[in-house]
């Protein structure tokens, strides 16, 4: 187990750049000490290989729960995870993509995710192991491991699957037609 997991002690985000070359914004960090009338809080880097401790102001930080942080963990470079974090939906989805959850895999590849948690072999942090629904027989090519900035909630988002539909409404089969326009307006709420 990586600290990241025993401790209780909140976690908190780097939200822009400071004067240290060791963290850019969106570094992880746990909190070590907090006085809260001081202005600066000590923490500790969480990303594997550094475990830097250092004064931080209080209002450059924004808190993160254990478990966004431990999904958080493994998207690299640490920039993007200020991306997830600033996308509130994207954000909420956290907590919700689990095992059996249908996901859009690099906005482009449908997949079930077949486990979620510590990948030893990648390293510390949540991961996601998905099966890819590209048609392929083949179980052992179309599992792979993902971290979060890979994978949204199918819910709610359509995949074309390269076929557009000024291709299909070109298509003598009306029925064809028919059956493509309602498959991609599911995701579609209703007022």
């Amino acid at each position: 187990m990586n600290r990241t997991t025993q401790s209780h002690k909140p976690k908190v985000l780097l939200d822009r750049d400071i004067q240290n070359p060791r963290f850019d914004a969106g570094t992880l960090f746990e909190v070590l000490a907090d006085d809260p009338y001081e202005s600066k809080v000590k923490v500790q880097s969480l990303d594997p290989g550094d475990s830097g401790v250092i004064l931080c102001n209080r209002e450059i930080l924004r808190e993160v729960t254990s478990l966004e942080a431990l999904v958080l963990l493994p998207v690299k470079p640490v920039r993007n995870r200020l991306k997830i974090y600033r996308d509130q939906e994207w954000l909420k989805e956290i907590p919700v993509i689990s095992e059996n959850k249908r996901v859009v895999v690099k906005d482009k590849f449908e997949g079930i995710v077949k486990f979620k948690g510590v990948v030893r072999e990648y390293g510390p942090g949540i991961r996601f192991i998905v099966e890819i629904q590209d048609g392929t027989n083949d179980p052992i090519k179309r599992k792979q491991c993902f971290s979060i900035q890979d994978l949204r909630l199918l819910e709610g988002r359509e995949i074309y699957h390269g076929i557009s539909l000024c291709h299909l409404s070109a298509w003598p089969n009306y029925a064809a037609v028919v059956m493509v326009q309602l498959h991609m307006a599911e995701g579609i709420e209703k007022e």
